[in-house]
């Protein structure tokens, strides 16, 4: 999880909390407390804006728990292997299986370097994510291009022409790693840069 996904949703919670904790405080009598709690309309400056904060963000979270109830309901549901059927029998190709299949044809390209695959599979599509570096000088659009086609070909032959399972390419971190030239001259740049800082002597 990113820096910016936990900050959201550690603010997601901590708004939850306010809400929650204003519930608390009207019904703390249930709870025979040893002390009791301040409403939050008692606060200075602040409480007089209370009741309305509350009313939209119980709005707020009241639609996206609704949401997130029906991605819950509605979300493909993952598997971990595919039974095709075939004039000679049945075949069951494994999440592994597809993983290795895809890396195969990833490591025969001589300009993919150090290539990783992973693999998601769900009831009428496979997610394929392939990481890696590619050579320097290699056009990445291009690669890319080439390689999806190449792959989603053929996971289709391996799957069959009339299977309707649709295979999604996703490429992450497929950059072009800095040669040593460049390398060097960056870090000539900035020795050249750091000794034109120092005071001549004289």
């Amino acid at each position: 999880m990113g820096k910016l996904s936990k900050l959201f949703c550690s603010i997601l919670l901590i708004l939850l909390v306010f809400v929650l904790f204003s519930v608390t405080i009207t019904y703390q009598s249930v709870g025979n407390l040893r002390y009791t709690l301040t409403s939050y309309e008692n606060y200075d400056f602040i409480g007089k804006y209370i009741p309305q904060i509350l009313f939209w963000l119980s709005l707020f979270f009241i639609a996206l728990i609704i949401i997130l109830l029906l991605f819950v309901i509605f979300a493909p549901k993952k598997t971990s292997s595919f039974k095709i059927n075939k004039s000679k029998g049945s075949l069951v190709i494994e999440k592994k299986a597809i993983e290795n299949f895809v890396l195969g044809i990833v490591k025969k390209d001589s300009d993919i370097e150090d290539p990783s695959v992973r693999a998601k599979m769900y009831r009428k599509k496979i997610k394929v994510q392939i990481s890696g570096n590619l050579a320097p000088g290699t056009n990445v659009i291009d690669k890319k291009e080439n390689l999806m086609e190449e792959i989603s070909d053929k996971i289709s032959s391996l799957l069959g022409v009339d299977s309707k399972i649709k295979s999604v390419i996703k490429f992450n971190d497929f950059e072009v790693p800095k040669s040593d030239d460049t390398k060097n001259s960056s870090n000539n740049s900035r020795d050249t840069k750091s000794s034109s800082n120092k005071p001549r002597v004289i």
